[in-house]
């Protein structure tokens, strides 16, 4: 029996890839051009650099290129690499003609901290490196992919090279001070830094803090000490300046003797550092209401006191049409589509009967014979352009009113559409601020598009985006040029505690791992989830099964319309905050449509939201609520006096339970999400090869305590 095995054995060697004595990177990079070589390290990028990927071994680093050998190769495998060393513009290649991969899904190296100056060399081509500080020579407009952009920092100037086939092309181009992660290449003479992502740059921006009706701190970071100056105005020209001769990299400043809701333009300057002019808005001497609805009802056990969310029960469109008779000057409607609702029909027409100035945006597609049963002048009604390759939708749901009076100005956004069955019966919020300052914000924007015509990716970044509305900060982003799927992935790792999403639509891939790599898996943050059963990605579905407390489809016959995520609800010392408006997390939205968002954070709005959130989940069947407070960053493994962990953490077929403290376990116990015992051991390895993938849960019992660790199954 022995020699068959033996044998047997023999003949699957006979059918490998005969693969050459391994070398290392340094050496197959000091060979001569056209030798042949065979090297083995871990992958630094996967195919948003397109069919190219670069390793390292800890000696160097060395790009490989094959348009088919190289497909399933992704960041975090170690391979085995058998190719031709070939000359491409300067960049030293290997051309393959065998990849093995070794392992998948091992942690990085850290990326070699450098400068300009210092990382712009041949030592370091094909190597992972993070340049810190640095700014950029267009800030402002939007990343284009095959488009290389000038950068600098104190030691010097080079250029960063955006890739077609990743996710920073429509992004922003930052306007601080920002670091850089990515990969060192060449092309002809230049060097040439390649982020592999958008979260491979982590800007220090321009910050404002303390908003008030007269002032406002500008914060900013520089990247070597220099005096501090902002100049600022009420127009693009400027005008007005502080300065402070005090030499420091960490920059505050307070704009003081400002008007309220008011418009400023701020540029910040230090030494030979000079940002874009952004654009910032003090506070109204408005009431700052805020009141969120919800078309659908809600579940007051879960309020807190004296919180209870309204359910406007088939009442939708009385309450837009009753904020619409408090307009007095200006209403201004952008919404995608709405049917012939005699309620807001004659809410529009009697507006403009009293002397109101009325426009109204809708989209080109959704066009209803509802339009003309408006009596407005037909100048003051517009649509947005056909769909086209390169545009989407007008898929805004707002309105403003009054944006001259500090005491009617009001802004109503939300999920909803005019529709009967979106006002009445899909799944549907509304939240409406009664504040001048975003009533102006938002005026901003209808302009762009109603008088200047502006659409989709022909908008600019020129609304201000931060605001203090009665007290709360509010954040407000319009698509597509704010960026807004930064701010989702920003938003998102600012959880502590919990997190809770109700979509319509979900199929960003990277906005699933942002959730899972940044917060569920360090932080052990408890997440909940429902989309709408038309709108599920397969890849973001098994990110979320594996990865959240529990991933529900909404399988109801009406729509599940929301776009909203809850953050730490039930942690107060953290910062509760409700993300919601018209952006479904989709393709099209971050890239084609018209959007609007707003991040409201307040402990009472996210309290009403999820109210909502838990009766939508209760009628799917699910009974997996989070009720207890937290105690901030006691979730965070980095922070944590924990003395296990589990390695690896997700994993295949094995895991370990790694005692810190060489104290014995008496007893360890595997769980699944339900709380359901599945198995008992005293061992501190488990097999769970047999296990489905999903997050379960490992007690472990001691002498003197229990705890408790969380890990993923995770098959590749």
């Amino acid at each position: 029996m022995k020699k068959n095995i033996l044998t047997l054995v023999s003949i699957v060697v006979l059918f490998q890839p005969i693969m050459a004595q391994t070398i290392s990177i340094a050496s197959a990079r000091a060979s001569v051009i056209g030798s042949t070589v065979t090297v083995q390290g871990i992958v630094l990028n996967g195919p948003e650099l397109g069919a190219i990927r670069y390793i390292d071994d800890g000696t160097g680093g060395i790009a490989v290129y094959s348009a088919t050998l190289i497909d399933n190769v992704v960041q975090g495998d170690i391979i085995t690499v058998t190719g031709t060393t070939t000359d491409y513009y300067n960049l030293l290649q290997l051309v393959p003609s065998v990849v093995l991969i070794n392992s998948s899904g091992n942690p990085l190296p850290s990326p070699i901290v450098t400068t300009i100056a210092s990382g712009y060399v041949e030592s370091l081509e094909s190597r992972l490196v993070r340049i810190d500080d640095i700014l950029f020579s267009t800030p402002g407009a939007s990343f284009v992919g095959s488009t290389n952009y000038a950068i600098m920092d104190g030691s010097g100037s080079g250029i960063i090279r955006i890739n077609n086939a990743g996710n920073i092309a429509g992004e922003i181009i930052p306007c601080g001070s920002t670091s850089i992660t990515g990969i060192m290449s060449q092309y002809l003479a230049p060097y040439q830094l390649l982020p592999r992502s958008i979260d491979d740059m982590n800007t220090i921006s321009i910050g404002q803090s303390n908003i008030t009706q007269t002032t406002i701190d500008i914060g900013y970071k520089t990247p070597i000490a220099t005096p501090s100056l902002v100049e600022y105005g009420t127009t693009t020209a400027l005008g007005f300046s502080t300065s402070n001769p005090t030499l420091t990299v960490d920059h505050l400043v307070t704009l003081s003797g400002l008007s309220p809701a008011t418009l400023y333009y701020v540029r910040v300057t230090s030494g030979t550092f000079q940002s874009c002019v952004i654009p910032v808005m003090t506070a109204s001497t408005s009431s700052g209401m805020i009141k969120c609805y919800f078309n659908n009802s809600v579940d007051h056990t879960v309020a807190s006191s004296s919180n209870n969310a309204h359910y406007l029960n088939n009442s939708f469109n009385d309450t837009i049409a009753a904020y619409m008779d408090k307009a007095t000057t200006s209403l201004d409607i952008a919404i995608y589509n709405i049917s012939p609702d005699p309620t807001l029909i004659a809410a529009i027409n009697a507006a403009h009967s009293r002397g109101v100035n009325v426009r109204f945006l809708y989209d080109t597609s959704a066009e209803s014979t509802s339009v003309t049963s408006l009596t407005i002048p037909s100048a003051n009604i517009k649509s947005a352009p056909l769909s086209s390759p390169t545009y989407g939708i007008m898929h805004n749901k707002f309105i403003v009113i009054d944006k001259d009076s500090p005491l009617t100005s009001y802004v109503l956004t939300g999920s909803t559409n005019w529709t009967y069955n979106q006002l009445q019966i899909d799944k549907n919020n509304l939240i409406i601020f009664q504040d001048q300052s975003i009533a102006k914000a938002y005026t901003m924007e209808y302009e762009e598009m109603f008088m200047e015509n502006k659409f989709g990716n022909s908008k600019t970044n020129n609304t201000p985006h931060e605001f203090n509305i009665g007290g709360k900060r509010v954040e407000v982003y319009f698509s597509l040029s704010d960026g807004v799927q930064q701010q989702i992935k920003k938003t998102i790792k600012s959880a502590n505690n919990d997190l809770f999403l109700s979509l319509m639509v979900f199929t960003r891939e990277d906005i699933a791992m942002t959730m899972r790599d940044s917060v569920l898996i360090p932080r052990d943050v408890f997440a909940q989830g429902i989309v709408n059963d038309t709108a599920i990605s397969s890849d973001v579905y098994d990110i979320c099964i594996t990865s959240m407390e529990d991933y529900t489809i909404y399988t109801g016959s009406d729509i599940f319309h929301h776009k909203y995520m809850i953050v730490d609800a039930h942690c107060p010392s953290s910062d509760p905050l409700v993300l919601t408006g018209s952006h479904n997390w989709s393709l099209s939205a971050n890239t084609k449509n018209d959007e609007n968002t707003v991040i409201v954070h307040d402990a009472a709005i996210a309290n009403q939201y999820f109210q909502e959130w838990v009766q939508r989940y209760r009628d799917l069947g699910g009974s997996v609520i989070l009720t207890a407070n937290c105690i901030l960053a006691t979730n965070d493994h980095s922070l944590s006096t924990s003395e296990y962990m589990i390695l690896p953490n997700p994993a295949q077929d094995n895991i370990e339970i790694i005692n810190k403290t060489n104290e014995t376990p008496d007893l360890i116990e595997l769980y699944d999400m339900s709380n359901k015992l599945i198995s008992t051991s005293a061992e501190n390895k488990l097999d769970i090869s047999s296990l489905n993938n999903a997050m379960y849960i490992i007690k472990v019992y001691t002498e003197t305590k229990i705890e408790t660790i969380k890990f993923i199954k995770l098959n590749k």
